[in-house]
């Protein structure tokens, strides 16, 4: 299975990367630089862009049976709210439309405990169930990115999962 997994030069795509190489798949990465692993003898098969960009994005998706979209803008800096929706929000969007004219089977997409959000519970302890109340722009980035994830769920592009 070719999976390609967004985000894949930080600290969790790498590790994704890593876990599944290990387990048999072959991967893809896609992120704003290149992970540089190919240094260190791995054979990584790259795509360096942005998800807003529709055309890096088709590159990234062309041939993969899944999308771990790990990737995303996190900040709490007002300067940047406008590119983190861009990255978080317009980006996903692309990236899912891409995804579905591909004609990939699953999409994974992690999200946060922003949309709850962690930090303000209504109740404790805090499930999947807890009203998705996000209180931050970079909660409310992720929340959005549910919402364009399960209307393709909806309807049929593709299986998904939202971590």
């Amino acid at each position: 299975m070719l999976v390609l997994v967004t985000g894949s030069s930080g600290r969790a795509g790498r590790a994704a990367v890593a876990a599944l190489r290990a387990a048999g798949h072959k991967v893809r990465g896609f992120d704003l630089r290149a992970s540089n692993l190919h240094q260190s003898g791995a054979d990584l098969d790259e795509v360096v862009g942005s998800f807003e960009d529709a055309a890096a994005c088709a590159r990234a998706v062309a041939g993969t049976d899944a999308v771990l979209h790990l990737g995303a803008f996190m900040s709490w800096v007002p300067a940047e709210r406008t590119a983190m929706f861009r990255a978080n929000v317009e980006g996903t969007r692309v990236l899912l439309d891409a995804a579905a004219q591909a004609g990939v089977r699953r999409f994974v997409f992690a999200s946060s405990g922003e949309v709850y959000p962690e930090n303000a519970p209504l109740v404790l302890p805090v499930t999947e169930e807890h009203p998705l109340r996000a209180n931050s722009p970079y909660g409310l980035t992720k929340l959005l990115g549910e919402d364009l994830v399960s209307f393709h769920q909806r309807i049929g592009s593709f299986e998904t999962v939202i971590l």
